[in-house]
């Protein structure tokens, strides 16, 4: 007879922290393997495999189907939730890269470097093409006399990424002088860092030469052209400051810009705070984020680690912490739970936009919702970074899914069989609790 390791409600708990829904035989298999050995294996599971555009030209549409493939179906829960985790932090948004080619190489980065180093991930993130679309990093070419190098990635990298505005302690605290903030780093570091980055096109099409500036190419890397590269010092005015020498390469200064980055004390509190926030609490407390940042900075930002430390801490454990499912997590929980049978989910793009949020195609680099929004009119504010694609509209269409889901009115992809519940409804005391243990953690109110 298997153990049982995890009470019912905390198993359920832990799948929607690190799945895309709670499947009732995701639930058996936790309590009977427990958490570390089912984090284990994930941690083992291969990324989902995304498919290929059929030409070039083709939109984004046919991907979000396949993001809500693999989000209900593929065996790799905890990486594709980490995966959105990281795409919301390093956006690139098919709302300007609008092809299935572009939006399904970054997605496969994302996938491949979830459980890597958050260096590893965000080195590949800047040299994905997609990134460099968004971003304007691709065929950004050293100054002239009458050119400057271009800075979008260079703030953006720093400002959403990596560093944040300013400065911050070891719990992700703001540190104050004076009762003020402190910047992180100046307009000087930012123009300093753009010239890092120039020199960058395209990866080589297969069949052509490569040449600058390479025709758009998705399927590798972009690659540095020398002679486009600014080889001057580079002075990066950080609280730990950094020169990178003259006569450097491409990618010699970029690793030497993110040696810099990733030395500072504030990369491993901002990117800590920020994945909690994806998995576990909408704000957490300065504790909480230190001992993550620590387990960060022990690491070397392994997000593997990082992972475990977010959620076997105690304050993950809490009753009462959490957050308002984002729509997409809204949506795929409920179709888990009530384990619908999925043979075409493309309709669900629509839904979810209906409730504020569309699959690859956040409104700007700020993604869907800011990780400071606070709730207006609360007496004591609360950030809640997901209440920000909360309103009326959204509210009502949350309302309408869960209407459709169980009257199966999405489509005709998707159906959710009632008839276990059915067979109960003699018995009303079995189907409440029936319904508790599917929706509810079996925590359902009493009255």
């Amino acid at each position: 007879v298997p153990v049982e390791n995890m009470p019912y409600a905390d198993a359920v708990r832990f799948l929607e922290m690190t799945t895309w829904g709670p499947t009732p035989q995701n639930v058996a298999d936790l309590q009977t393997m427990g958490q570390q050995a089912w984090l284990a294996a994930q941690f083992a599971q291969p990324a989902s495999q995304w498919p290929n555009p059929n030409n070039a030209t083709q939109g984004v549409g046919a991907l979000q189907t396949a993001f809500w493939n693999v989000a209900l179906t593929g065996s790799d829960q905890l990486r594709q939730r980490v995966a959105l985790a990281l795409a919301e932090i390093m956006v690139a948004s098919a709302v300007s890269d609008t092809t299935f080619e572009q939006m399904v190489s970054y997605q496969r980065v994302l996938g491949n470097y979830a459980f890597d180093t958050y260096r590893n991930a965000f080195n590949a993130v800047t040299l994905n093409p997609a990134m460099g679309d968004y971003l304007n990093m691709v065929n950004n070419a050293k100054a002239t006399g009458i050119t400057s190098a271009n800075e979008n990635y260079a703030r953006e990298s720093m400002q959403l990424f990596s560093l944040g505005l300013v400065q911050l302690d070891s719990t992700g605290v703001p540190i104050k002088v004076n009762g003020s903030t402190v910047p992180e780093y100046d307009q000087s570091t930012v123009s300093n860092m753009a010239k890092v980055l120039t020199g960058w096109t395209y990866g080589e099409t297969p069949g052509f030469n490569s040449v600058w500036t390479n025709m758009p190419y998705y399927f590798a890397p972009m690659a540095a052209f020398e002679n486009f590269h600014d080889t001057t010092q580079k002075t990066l005015n950080l609280p730990i400051p950094c020169t990178i020498p003259a006569g450097g390469t491409a990618e010699s200064d970029i690793s030497a810009a993110y040696d810099c980055v990733f030395q500072q004390s504030n990369v491993a509190p901002f990117v800590s705070y920020r994945l909690i926030q994806r998995f576990v609490e909408s704000s957490p407390s300065p504790a909480y984020v230190g001992r993550v940042a620590s387990a960060f900075q022990l690491s070397g930002g392994k997000l593997q680690n990082v992972l475990t430390a977010i959620l076997s801490d105690p304050e993950a454990q809490t009753p009462g912490a959490g957050k308002l499912p984002e729509p997409f997590l809204y949506a795929t929980r409920l179709l888990r739970e009530l384990n619908a049978n999925i043979t075409a989910p493309d309709a669900l793009t629509a839904q979810s936009t209906a409730m504020g949020q569309t699959p690859l195609s956040p409104a700007s680099v700020f993604s869907y919702f800011s990780p400071f929004y606070v709730v207006p009119g609360m007496t004591s504010p609360t950030v809640a970074p997901e209440f920000q694609a909360l309103n009326a509209a959204s509210a009502l269409g949350r309302a309408n899914f869960a209407y459709r889901a169980v009257t199966n009115g999405i489509s005709s992809g998707i159906a959710v069989s009632l008839s276990n519940l059915a067979d109960l409804a003699n018995n009303p005391n079995d189907l409440v609790e029936a319904i508790s243990q599917a929706l509810f953690r079996g925590q359902m109110d009493p009255n």
